[in-house]
């Protein structure tokens, strides 16, 4: 649980599975075949869908611009969150927010 709770507060920074392995002391791929036993996914694909899920949170109730919303889940490059986003939610941040939120 304490890694789960590590990968929510630090969605906004680079989080990688040699650090979350660091974290739990424990060797990368050691780490990772454990974390997919126990949730069945693997570390790297549970983070993205954390951050599309905290993207889609923050599309909803701010008035964060695309760009904002993708620093603010970690994506460095915007063209990369959009792809993910459009991946996991079948539409696009900008389609996501026109209709989700109520005018």
């Amino acid at each position: 649980n304490k890694i789960i709770i590590y990968i929510a507060k630090n969605l906004h920074t680079d989080i990688t599975v040699d650090k979350l392995a660091t974290y739990c002391s424990l060797n990368a791929d050691y780490f990772s075949r454990v974390f997919k036993n126990k949730f069945e996914i693997r570390p790297h694909k549970y983070i993205q869908q954390k951050r599309i899920e905290k993207a889609q949170l923050l599309l909803l109730t701010t008035h964060y611009s695309i760009k904002e919303v993708a620093f603010n889940v970690g994506f460095k490059d915007v063209f990369h969150f959009s792809k993910l986003f459009k991946k996991h939610s079948k539409l696009s941040p900008a389609k996501y927010r026109k209709e989700h939120v109520s005018s």
